[in-house]
């Protein structure tokens, strides 16, 4: 299965990136360990496949005006 997630670095804070039902979401980990967002963006992923994830929450936004790449 392709991935659905990534990682990169702005500064020296890790971010993670990630799709779930056609929307990007943009998160910081809030660490400057890369093996830190890697563990995140694998919860994050695991929550989505598990149905376990809380749309409303303010900490987790979609991007505006973004659609998933093919």
């Amino acid at each position: 299965m392709a991935s659905r997630g990534r990682i990169y670095k702005r500064g020296n804070t890790w971010w993670l990136a990630y799709w779930h039902r056609g929307k990007e979401y943009r998160e910081s980990s809030g660490s400057s360990k890369k093996a830190d967002a890697n563990e995140l963006l694998n919860s994050r992923l695991g929550d989505i496949v598990s149905n376990r994830v809380d749309e409303g929450q303010q900490s987790r936004q979609p991007m505006p005006g973004r659609s998933p790449g093919i």
